[in-house]
């Protein structure tokens, strides 16, 4: 039979099919057999061919428009390979990703809402969707190793699954974050606080949560202008939270036997910034998916260039 498994099974199937009779005389019989012989034989060199370029040509980028798949996969730009399993891997980490995100959100819910609604309620659900935080981290890290191991990966898809460590471990720590603020809240608002300190944690913690929906939709669409969006609230978020410091200051001197009340809402406050500080990093990871372009620290990236351009002329004058 003919090399290639599709050619193969349709050589069976011709010499087994009544499509092409075979004559009693052995003439006839052969002279048959050899004219489907060579017509799969063709059909199989046309296929190996087709899948020798497509590996020469190797992974091709998708564009985004209007004639682009409606597949997560084809939106985000991430590249298409021979291997369909390859491409089903890659979507499911990008899926638990937004899973784990999306637990996230569940818990800084039940925390503003406790804030802004005096409710005590949620806190057993804050408390399953930690366990499961903690699991996806752990299976997302397996399968970005185990991916990475067996795959080989470049380009897009490399950069896919270093910022899924990365976005997994932000996520883990937002989760953390979430959870102390459902915990505190429900003491806070049990206790002899002032309504309005509550409203402005709520507000910042509302800040916070819209920046994580943010972020979550910017890495899901593959959307640079977005993530660039969130990264400018923080500094609305970092504001909030330092003006909060001030008043929750004078709130304890003015009375003392409030202390121990204020200090929890402190803790609120701060983590709540800290939320917003993980969705500022996420979405930098987003620009470095999309992009390659890696935009942290651009002061000490700033500062460190400067260096380098005053030195080089001291450099070049001592080689002289």
């Amino acid at each position: 039979p003919p090399a290639g498994h599709r050619a193969a099974a349709n050589w069976h199937a011709a010499r087994s099919s009544r499509v092409f009779p075979i004559q009693d005389s052995p003439g006839k019989r052969w002279s048959t057999l050899a004219l489907i012989r060579r017509q799969l034989l063709k059909a199989g060199d046309h296929e190996e061919r087709e899948e020798r370029n497509l590996r020469a040509c190797g992974s091709v980028d998708l564009t985004v428009g209007p004639t682009a798949s409606d597949s997560s996969m084809d939106r985000l730009r991430f590249t298409q390979h021979i291997s369909r399993q390859f491409n089903q891997e890659l979507e499911a980490v990008r899926s638990h990703v937004l899973r784990m995100g999306g637990l996230v959100e569940q818990q800084l819910g039940v925390g503003v809402r406790c804030l802004r609604e005096r409710e005590v309620a949620g806190l057993k659900l804050v408390a399953e969707a930690e366990a499961e935080i903690n699991r996806l981290e752990l299976s997302i890290d397996e399968e970005c190793v185990r991916i990475m191991v067996r795959r080989q990966p470049a380009a897009s898809d490399l950069r896919l699954l270093l910022m899924a460590g990365k976005t997994v471990a932000d996520l883990e720590r937002m989760g953390d974050e979430s959870t102390r603020v459902a915990k505190l809240a429900a003491r806070l608002v049990a206790g002899p606080f002032e309504p309005r300190y509550l409203d402005e944690l709520a507000a910042l913690g509302q800040v916070t949560r819209e920046m994580l929906r943010g972020c979550l939709d910017a890495f899901a669409r593959g959307d640079v202008a977005q993530a660039r969006r969130v990264m400018a609230e923080d500094k609305v978020a970092d504001r909030s939270y330092k003006a909060q410091l001030v008043e929750l200051a004078e709130y304890m001197e003015r009375l003392p036997a409030i202390i121990p009340a204020a200090i929890d809402a402190l803790f609120v406050a701060r983590s709540l910034e800290r939320v917003g500080d993980h969705c500022k990093n996420i979405c930098e990871q987003v620009i470095y998916l999309v992009r390659g372009e890696d935009v942290r620290h651009p002061k000490s990236r700033r500062e460190g260039d400067e260096a380098v351009a005053e030195s080089a002329p001291s450099d070049q004058q001592g080689g002289v």
